[in-house]
């Protein structure tokens, strides 16, 4: 099953993912990994709506996104993984999930949580997450298109402490 994108971005999918990202890639389809999406019949379908037509979209909470990602997903098939947050994109790495690289494309204004880019602000919890994220091994780069380049996650969040 190879993912050509691992992203965190609280919007999931939008204008960024849906046009920019599955244009340059070439998608089979985009799963997202939300336990709040997944129970929630209209978000489902807003999603869904969101997609460009003809990429599959799957929407599972994460336990049942580590066993797709497991046994269920083609093996010939493109895809791009979603979640909303670094501490879930945590629990599906120390659920099993076995990445390199992950794009961190958008975490977004929320009381508490401090500016590192445009489209990146980050609390203690997501700064944490990504740090154990990172030392399991996982390159994590903030860019929110994919003409945009890459910074260095971790190296921000140390030089703007």
């Amino acid at each position: 099953m190879p993912l050509c994108l691992v992203r965190i971005d609280d919007r999931l999918i939008h204008g960024q993912v849906s046009v920019g990202w599955v244009r340059v890639l070439s998608p089979d389809r985009i799963l997202i990994a939300d336990d709040g999406v997944a129970g929630t019949e209209w978000q489902k379908e807003a999603y869904v709506n969101a997609t460009p037509q003809g990429l599959k979209v799957t929407i599972l909470s994460l336990a049942d996104a580590l066993d797709f990602l497991g046994s269920k997903v083609p093996h010939d098939e493109r895809t791009v993984l979603l979640v909303s947050s670094p501490a879930d994109l945590l629990k599906l790495v120390e659920g099993g999930l076995s990445i390199s690289e992950v794009n961190v494309g958008g975490v977004h204004f929320r009381e508490g949580r401090r500016k590192l880019l445009p489209y990146l602000y980050l609390d203690s919890e997501d700064e944490d997450s990504l740090r154990k994220l990172a030392a399991k091994g996982i390159r994590l780069e903030a860019r929110d298109v994919p003409t945009a380049k890459g910074i260095d996650v971790i190296s921000l969040i140390e030089e703007r402490k």
